[in-house]
């Protein structure tokens, strides 16, 4: 089991009349637990794990942006920036346990097809060592208005890792 408490602080500005940047920080502590009486290990006499609960409690920072238009967006988040190792024994000074770099980037575009009918693609590109990376494509299209004259949206989801299509339609 696991345990956070963070801190948020974010800015918004304009860069331009119709460009605004958003970014924020965060930090943190994160609390890991680990049940060894929960684990049933290969040999039962192997010390690497006592039968109680063993916990440590480590700061963590994130940071991310979003700059925005209303037509595209782009942003990145880097959660998990100081890379803690985890250490569950007060005497231990080594350990391969650690908190592993995340890095999360999207981006999106919307075109304006006629007069009332918006179409918005967007990517998510996700990456966490040792992992290859990974992306995800999302578009939805639908009445420019949709929230004032609710008549017709429709959004698709697209792996590009496997052929996954989720089709949501609303009416």
């Amino acid at each position: 089991s696991n345990f956070c408490r963070y801190f948020y602080g974010f800015y918004h500005f304009k860069i331009t009349k119709t460009v605004k940047l958003s970014f924020g920080l965060s930090g943190g502590l994160l609390q890991y637990t680990v049940d060894g009486s929960k684990i049933t290990l290969r040999d039962k006499y192997d010390a690497v794990i006592s039968n109680g609960l063993q916990s440590a409690l480590i700061p963590d920072f994130s940071f991310g942006f979003h700059l925005y238009h209303e037509d595209w967006f782009v942003g990145a988040s880097f959660p998990q920036l100081v890379q803690n190792k985890l250490y569950f024994f007060n005497y231990q000074t080594q350990t391969l346990s650690k908190l592993e770099d995340h890095y999360y980037a999207t981006a999106g575009y919307t075109f304006h097809l006629g007069e009332d009918f918006d179409i918005q693609p967007t990517a998510l590109f996700k990456y966490v060592k040792p992992m290859p990376a990974q992306t995800q494509h999302v578009s939805q299209g639908g009445r420019r208005n949709f929230l004032i004259n609710p008549t017709f949206q429709l959004s698709f989801l697209a792996y590009t890792l496997g052929i996954s299509v989720i089709t949501i339609g609303l009416f």
